[in-house]
């Protein structure tokens, strides 16, 4: 897989991993916006059975004078009882979200380390492709200076018109017919009776 694709498909994973939690905040927001509605719609409510049984004649009001006090504690527990509810499943969504945002938040660091990975494995080969390069370069190089400091002469001698002596080379000569040529010879070899 090319680094292009990864790098697409690292793109398209964090675009994915963006959406999802557009998704989830969206949800959660809109959950919390109905039990905020469902709250306040019943403390409407209470309140105005609240304002009922406080406008409630003075005839009606030394009848109900021992009853409600107890139907506003009743109210009161059982507003306090929802507003509980409520806010423990607030705070479990907010668990959720924050468990989802964690999860999302290693995800997009996996990625970003993937992508210098595969940045830091592109300089790599970039130079691993130079040092490569020169070394063969500096090779070739080398082995063309040797050939041609063996091919060419690097000394040629002529004693007399019927003899030619060539030292360090492995060179032909043209019209040679008639005259003795001598190659392959080295310059220090004590072994050669025509070394000068």
């Amino acid at each position: 897989m090319s680094t292009n694709e990864e790098t697409d498909n690292l793109k398209t994973e964090a675009k994915i991993l963006a959406q999802a939690i557009e998704v989830e905040t969206n949800k959660f927001s809109e959950s919390f916006t109905q039990h905020k509605k469902s709250l306040e719609a019943e403390l409407t409510s209470l309140k105005e059975l609240n304002i009922m049984l406080q406008s409630v004649p003075k005839k009606i009001n030394a009848q109900f004078k021992e009853i409600t006090p107890d139907i506003a504690e009743k109210l009161e527990e059982i507003n306090n009882k929802k507003l509980e509810g409520i806010k423990d499943e607030y705070n479990a969504q907010a668990q959720e979200q924050i468990k989802s945002l964690n999860e999302t938040e290693e995800k997009i660091r996996q990625l970003a380390d993937n992508i210098n990975k595969l940045s830091r494995k592109r300089i790599t080969m970039f130079f691993l492709g130079i040092i490569i390069s020169s070394t063969i370069s500096v090779g070739c190089a080398t082995y063309a200076a040797s050939y041609m400091m063996q091919t060419f002469p690097t000394r040629v001698t002529i004693d007399k018109p019927e003899n030619i002596i060539l030292y360090d080379s492995e060179v032909g000569l043209w019209g040679t017919d008639n005259v003795k040529v001598l190659k392959g010879l080295k310059k220090n070899d004590r072994k050669n009776k025509h070394k000068l």
